[in-house]
C-alpha cells in the first residue's frame, strides 16, 4: 500500500491504522546536538537525499519560544472555526435552529411569535 503525504496529514477518519501509518513516516527534519554544535538534517522525500545544515542553538530557541499558531479542520459538525495562538483559543460554534419559549416575569404563558415571522 502506497501512501501520499496528503493522505497521512489529512486523514478523513481517525482510526488506529491511519495513526500507525503517520507515525511510521520518515521525519523530514531532524535536529541533533553534538559536542561540536547543532545540526539540522533535512530529507528530500522525492529523491531520498539528505542534507545537513549547521544551526545556531540560540536561533532555534527563539523560533521555538515564539508565538505559535494552530488551526485545524478536524472539528465536529457544530464547530465552524477553531484557532489556537499560544495558550489563547478561539472556538466558533453553530447552534442549530430550535424552538425556545420566552417567558416574561409575571406572565403565565410564553410570548408567541406571529405566524408571518416564523
Amino acid at each position: 500500500m502506497t501512501l501520499s503525504v496528503k493522505t497521512i496529514r489529512t486523514p478523513s477518519v481517525f482510526d488506529g491504522t491511519t495513526y500507525t501509518q503517520a507515525l511510521s513516516e520518515t521525519p523530514q527534519l531532524t535536529l541533533s546536538c553534538y559536542s561540536f554544535g547543532w545540526m539540522l538534517r533535512k530529507v528530500n522525500p522525492a529523491t531520498g537525499g539528505i542534507q545537513d545544515y549547521p544551526v545556531d542553538p540560540q536561533q532555534i530557541a527563539i523560533a521555538l519560544a515564539s508565538t505559535m499558531e494552530f488551526t485545524t479542520g478536524f472539528i465536529p459538525d457544530d464547530i465552524i472555526y477553531h484557532k489556537q495562538v499560544g495558550t489563547k483559543q478561539i472556538v466558533v460554534g453553530y447552534r442549530k435552529q430550535q424552538k425556545t419559549g420566552l417567558w416574561l416575569e409575571g406572565r403565565e404563558e410564553p410570548i408567541r411569535v406571529p405566524k408571518r415571522f416564523s
